[in-house]
């Protein structure tokens, strides 16, 4: 029997422009990690992808196991981010 592993989205960051006519993503901006926020993601077993338009984190799921969430986050937790 194999491991299976799915990933779901938690959140996503974007850098806006605001403008008269509204506001628009800035294509290009990179979020890195601190060094504590990523200690924090690696603790939750949290993927960070960089996007064209900013960058998502997603949760995995094992949905063989009784508790399919892995990494569950059960406290109030903060992640920082660089530009």
């Amino acid at each position: 029997m194999g491991f299976i592993r799915q990933y779901h989205k938690l959140f996503s960051l974007q850098a806006q422009e605001k403008s008269s006519q509204g506001e628009s993503p800035l294509p290009g901006v990179r979020f890195k990690p601190t060094a504590e926020c990523r200690k924090r993601l690696g603790n939750h077993q949290l993927v960070l992808r960089q996007r064209e338009t900013g960058a998502e984190v997603y949760y995995q799921l094992n949905p063989n196991a009784e508790d399919p969430v892995m990494g569950k986050i059960e406290k109030r937790v903060s992640f920082d981010f660089v530009i």
